[in-house]
């Protein structure tokens, strides 16, 4: 079977479509946070008071500083979806910010629920 010009002309530019879909794509991937890996993060809990956060991360994670979670955890955490019943997370805080939440009561209050990422040790 022979192709007419415009059949040919389709096939041309069907092909540059999916050439240029395909570096899309490939782009979106290999961009989208060059500083972390795929084991960067992970998902502690989705909801838990602060010291539920504290111990709900696997062998070799921590819950993520906030340098941690500017630096490319909430990206990962919006793109596996994990933000979707809450929004708050909790962080890594140094030891002022825990006086003040001593302070507060809100270290232990069970009442205050938000989402845990843990970063990896490595």
């Amino acid at each position: 079977m022979l192709l007419n010009q415009k059949d040919m002309h389709k096939i041309i530019h069907l092909h540059f479509f999916i050439k240029y879909l395909g570096q899309e794509i490939e782009a979106e991937s290999t961009t989208a946070n060059t500083l972390v890996g795929a084991n960067y993060i992970g998902l502690g809990c989705e909801s838990c008071s602060y010291v539920k956060a504290l111990s709900s991360c696997a062998e070799n994670y921590h819950l993520c500083s906030y340098s941690e979670l500017y630096s490319g955890a909430y990206l990962l955490a919006r793109k596996n979806g994990w933000f979707k019943f809450n929004t708050n997370v909790w962080a890594r805080e140094s030891l002022a910010e825990l006086e003040k939440m001593k302070e507060k009561e809100s270290l232990g209050d069970s009442n205050i629920l938000k989402l845990a990422l843990c970063c990896s040790d490595r």
